[in-house]
């Protein structure tokens, strides 16, 4: 009777159980990025990193729906664990994870790698001309690097003991505009230029924002005083306002990416029972279309603004989705390429695409079992 609920995708730091007559508790352990919650033997067990990393439990108790003491390390150094209902354990021996930046066809064939393989990153956003890109490392400390897709050339943009994710850039490509502080108390959107200097600290919750194409207004994943997630907007002429909703029910509405002209926005929702993309108007969010169909997730436009792309449930598959507007109207998914160890696909010109390819780390360790942990 109970549903575990992660926060969106593969890395958060929050686990809420809800029960079937709608009873929430909430683990929280910040910044950090937790894997894997599942029930065994009186216990939640999950994974976490980066900080003391390893297979944790902590004591649950189903008759009273409620956390019963404090989270304790099972196994050191391991990750993405799962329990059969005998109470066996299985987990993977954690290994650096190395990821590379590489250029893809519409083929998904790998064209070329850009510089060197990186340990701890996990987020990458093409600049607007298509010839930088912002990743995310995360470790002690977090860091965003900014990198030259034609000489490799790489330069650290920020450092902070706090969690930074999700960066974006402005339509003329001079900032940065990112979140920070995890999903806590302390969770904000800052804009730095890439210069340097200090930021400018927006008094705002959320994540995964995007200029709209005049720089007005910031598009996000805005989080409530609850980690209850919503689409909504930001005028930065006028921040103290706050967030304007767009998307807000609760269905965990994720992830946004606005059109090139800026009339539609692509997001993820679980409102189907699963994870599927989305599209609504902007800013207006008065008609809304479900695109995908047998799931999907991180949806993002190409530059023409006549196509979605988005990753499938599998992971691997990325599909594609023929878009046209005045009216809206969309095609039926279809495959676009099939490609392993593949994330944070971005569109680039000429057709092709940038993403980070995993080739080192966490996927090529091989599995462990604890019978009757």
């Amino acid at each position: 009777g109970v549903i575990f609920v992660p926060h969106i995708d593969l890395s958060f730091d929050t686990l809420q159980l809800v029960s079937e007559n709608g009873r929430k508790e909430i683990l929280q352990i910040e910044n950090q990025q937790l894997n894997g919650p599942q029930y065994s033997s009186g216990h939640i067990v999950f994974g976490r990193r980066p900080d003391n990393a390893g297979v944790w439990a902590v004591p649950y108790s189903v008759s009273e729906e409620r956390i019963t003491g404090e989270p304790f390390m099972a196994v050191p150094d391991a990750v993405f664990p799962t329990v059969s209902r005998s109470g066996d354990l299985v987990y993977v021996p954690d290994a650096p994870l190395l990821m590379r930046i590489v250029r893809v066809d519409r083929q998904g064939e790998i064209a070329a790698g850009i510089g060197d393989a990186i340990e701890g990153v996990d987020e990458l956003k093409l600049s607007p001309d298509g010839t930088r890109a912002a990743f995310v490392v995360q470790g002690q400390p977090n860091e965003i690097w900014i990198v030259n897709l034609v000489s490799g050339q790489r330069q650290r943009l920020l450092y902070d003991e706090q969690r930074v994710s999700t960066p974006s850039w402005s339509p003329d490509g001079s900032k940065i505009i990112y979140s920070i502080g995890g999903s806590g108390p302390e969770l904000h959107l800052e804009v730095r230029s890439i210069e340097g200097g200090a930021p400018e600290i927006l008094g705002v919750r959320g994540f995964h924002p995007r200029y709209t194409p005049d720089g007005r207004y910031v598009v996000l994943e805005f989080w409530d005083e609850h980690n209850e997630p919503g689409i909504g907007y930001v005028d930065l002429e006028n921040v103290e306002n706050g967030v304007v909703p767009i998307v807000d029910s609760i269905f965990a509405e994720a992830a946004p990416e606005l059109s090139p002209d800026g009339r539609l926005i692509a997001y993820g929702s679980l409102e189907p029972g699963r994870r599927e993309v989305f599209l609504t108007t902007f800013p207006d969010g008065d008609r809304t279309w479900q695109i995908s169909t047998e799931g999907g997730s991180q949806p993002f436009w190409t530059p023409a603004g006549d196509e979605v792309i988005f990753r499938s449930a599998s992971f691997a598959d990325k599909m594609a989705v023929d878009i046209s507007t005045d009216p809206v109207r969309f095609g039926s998914p279809r495959l676009l390429f099939r490609i392993d160890s593949m994330s944070w696909l971005n569109p680039g010109r000429d057709d092709e695409f940038y993403g980070l390819q995993r080739s080192g780390g966490v996927s090529q360790s091989s599995y462990e079992v604890w019978l009757g942990w």
